[in-house]
């Protein structure tokens, strides 16, 4: 843009056109942090909840009767039903 052009573009426009790259690229890489905030949050719930899961299953490993047994409740083989499945 010359001086010319510039001269008869009101400051509003002027404005617009220079701030307006800036603003969406900053709103561009907003919208990115919080989805993956949102995506880190989710994915720290699920890793807490499956390892509630192995220290439950933890708890309940014996070798008392020489080989290896594992006691689960029912609760558990719904959760990991559920997770098989992608829920």
């Amino acid at each position: 843009m010359n001086w010319v052009t510039l001269h008869a573009l009101s400051l509003r426009r002027l404005l617009l056109l220079s701030l307006l790259p800036a603003m969406l690229l900053v709103g561009a890489a907003e919208v990115w942090q919080t989805w993956r905030t949102a995506v880190d949050a989710a994915n720290a719930a699920y890793d807490r909840s499956l390892l509630g899961a192995i220290k439950s299953m933890d708890a309940n490993i014996s070798t008392a009767s020489g080989g290896l047994g594992v006691e689960l409740p029912y609760r558990m083989l719904e959760f990991f039903e559920l997770t098989a499945n992608g829920h």
